[in-house]
């Protein structure tokens, strides 16, 4: 695999190992301002504004709504990819832009991401499970508990660095979806094995909590599978004061 690293403040500090020459590395800057800027408030509120009217149980329901559940819907976890289709590094940029944008405990965004593409003769994340190293891209997102722990203490270190990674990780799958790509969520693997293969040194200041397998659906199609869903009657509860 070949490893790209990225921070997630206001400039991205890609390095990227050259095929040929395994040692050396080049660094590229890129400023976030080349990369997606969100909405303005005047245009974000152009977009969602409501056609239809409130009704009786809730607030109205906007085009924006509607697109965002037709999303989620869709989307579910793929292990099978087009081989024939590479992601290139500026869509998976794109994944990385969404991830800055997930809300953080404090705003601390006390994570880390690393990008891995394939590469001929490259070291395998996953021995064992052949399709994981076969996606065309591999996201690694990692909590830092120590930036979180300096804020929040031991529920910094111990919980919120985790759900900041989480959140990231969260937003970048969306984002491959809505960009026609596929994902899988992986959280069953070793935390050396992977800080070995990205090249963290210590994990306890940088915690591998989970691997996005990214690429785009295979050429013949994905099969008709149905997702159950638990009712909402069976995991909320209201508390009226």
């Amino acid at each position: 695999m070949r490893p790209v690293r990225g921070s997630l403040r206001s400039h991205f500090s890609v390095a990227q190992q050259s095929e040929g020459s395994p040692g050396r590395k080049q660094k590229l800057l890129m400023s976030s301002t080349s990369l997606s800027e969100p909405p303005t408030s005047a245009s974000a509120a152009s977009t969602s504004t409501s056609t239809s009217s409130p009704d009786a149980s809730g607030a109205a329901e906007t085009d924006s709504h509607r697109a965002l559940l037709d999303l989620l819907s869709h989307r579910r976890s793929v292990r099978e990819y087009d081989a024939a289709r590479p992601v290139s590094q500026a869509t998976l940029m794109q994944l990385v832009e969404a991830a800055r944008l997930a809300p953080s405990a404090g705003n601390l965004q006390a994570y880390s991401v690393h990008i891995c593409m394939p590469i001929t003769g490259g070291r395998h994340l996953f021995s064992k499970r052949s399709w994981i190293n076969e996606a065309p891209g591999l996201m690694v997102f990692c909590a830092l508990p120590e930036q979180s722990s300096e804020h929040y203490g031991s529920r910094g270190e111990q919980l919120y660095c985790i759900q900041d990674a989480t959140i990231a990780a969260t937003y970048a799958q969306l984002a491959a979806h809505s960009l026609g790509l596929v994902t899988c969520w992986i959280g069953a693997f070793h935390d050396k094995d992977i800080a070995d293969a990205v090249g963290i040194a210590d994990v306890s200041v940088e915690r591998p909590i989970l691997v996005l397998t990214i690429g785009y659906p295979p050429a013949h199609g994905l099969p008709e599978k149905s997702r159950k869903r638990r009712h909402t009657s069976d995991f909320v509860t209201v508390h009226n004061s």
